[in-house]
């Protein structure tokens, strides 16, 4: 899919894929180009989940050509969903083909109402003795303007993350 073009405004502000999408040029179903098809591209994104979505809506109006290539179609699919089944060795988790999904929004076409969107607590961020490989190289306060801007991109209202913003019930 292409990114681009005058008539688009400086950002895409959506809950979404499908609203995302709507303020896009461009999209390309790869199995039915030719197998021998040339794509030209000024930037390649590989992967249209909320990262790579909100990398592409960046370059919106700046003129240049950006592909974001996605494996999954425009909804779930079984031939890709068994694209991410796979053994996981480590870390108890969720089945893998589960856990995440190839489709237009990535792994969030799966989170619904159990997505976390509140930005990390600064616990998160420190090193921790009983915590190995814990700490971050940044705090939280130097990504509060990231937050920010994705709270805006994903168009989730006021930026209210404090406990008295959000009572018990």
């Amino acid at each position: 899919m292409e990114v681009g073009g005058d008539n688009m405004g400086p950002t895409i502000a959506a809950r979404t894929p499908e609203m995302c999408f709507a303020r896009w040029e461009l999209i390309i179903e790869a199995s039915s180009m030719p197998t021998d098809e040339v794509v030209e591209a000024d930037i390649c994104i590989v992967g249209a989940g909320p990262a790579g979505l909100t990398i592409a809506s960046e370059f919106i109006g700046t003129g240049r050509r950006v592909y974001v290539l996605e494996s999954g179609a425009e909804h779930l699919e079984p031939d890709t969903v068994e694209l991410g089944d796979g053994d996981n060795v480590g870390h108890p988790y969720f089945e893998l083909a589960g856990a995440r999904a190839r489709a237009l929004g990535g792994s969030s076409y799966i989170w619904d109402e159990w997505m976390r969107t509140r930005p990390f607590d600064e616990i998160d961020f420190a090193r921790r003795d009983w915590v190995p490989n814990s700490g971050w190289p940044l705090s939280r306060d130097q990504l509060m303007d990231y937050y920010r801007r994705a709270h805006e991109a994903l168009d989730l209202g006021p930026f209210r993350y404090e406990t008295e913003d959000h009572p018990m019930i």
